[in-house]
């Protein structure tokens, strides 16, 4: 993981993070660093203690869940610039729910989060807003993705009803509407090629 020359303003790259208090945000950007990662690093393990707040600038970040008797699954990949990872390490026991891992060359930004565990109880709570304002966010959108229902043929623009399947006739590859952008699914978990619910979202790195 090398550090870059400079690293983006916090106001600039975290998602409202022009609203925290004018001291935090100082405090947070003279401690920011910048890292170009590459393909197949790990950025965080599950289970182990969270330092940083890791934030995504460019590149794509995959998460990964540990589930027994199967190993590590993809549940999300994001290539969003402003996702955050490592939330959960401003909560006891301060350990990552899922392994955050680079999934292509990618730039990030770590934060210290010594700096708004150790600040004024106000920062820590006001992070705290910022994280969960962004997952139910993301939880919104995976529902509303969820319950978008499946178009139907008659309504497909080119499609009449001699050119819809026929009754009992098994669709054709591919006839099934894409379920995402590419993104992947499970959230509570999430990072693979479904709807995109990141492990965030249930309790996330």
């Amino acid at each position: 993981m090398g550090a870059g020359p400079s690293s983006p303003l916090l106001g600039d790259l975290l998602p409202g993070g022009s609203a925290l208090p004018a001291a935090l945000v100082r405090e947070l950007d003279h401690r920011t660093t910048a890292h170009d990662v590459a393909q197949g690093t790990v950025l965080l393990r599950q289970r182990a203690v969270v330092d940083d707040l890791i934030v995504l600038v460019r590149g794509r970040i995959a998460t990964l869940i540990d589930f027994a008797g199967t190993g590590d699954l993809v549940v999300e990949t994001t290539e969003e610039p402003g996702r955050f990872f490592g939330w959960s390490g401003l909560v006891a026991p301060g350990r990552a729910t899922a392994t955050i891992r680079a999934d292509a060359d990618s730039r990030i930004v770590t934060l210290p989060l010594a700096v708004v565990r150790d600040g004024p109880p106000r920062w820590r709570a006001m992070v705290c807003a910022l994280v969960a304002g962004a997952l139910a966010d993301r939880t919104q959108e995976l529902q509303a993705r969820w319950a978008r229902p499946a178009a139907d043929p008659a309504e497909v623009p080119g499609q009449s009803e001699a050119s819809a399947p026929a009754a009992g006739s098994v669709p054709a590859a591919g006839s099934v509407p894409a379920a995402g952008s590419g993104q992947s699914a499970v959230s509570a978990p999430a990072a693979g090629s479904g709807p995109s619910a990141s492990a965030e979202v249930s309790g996330d790195a």
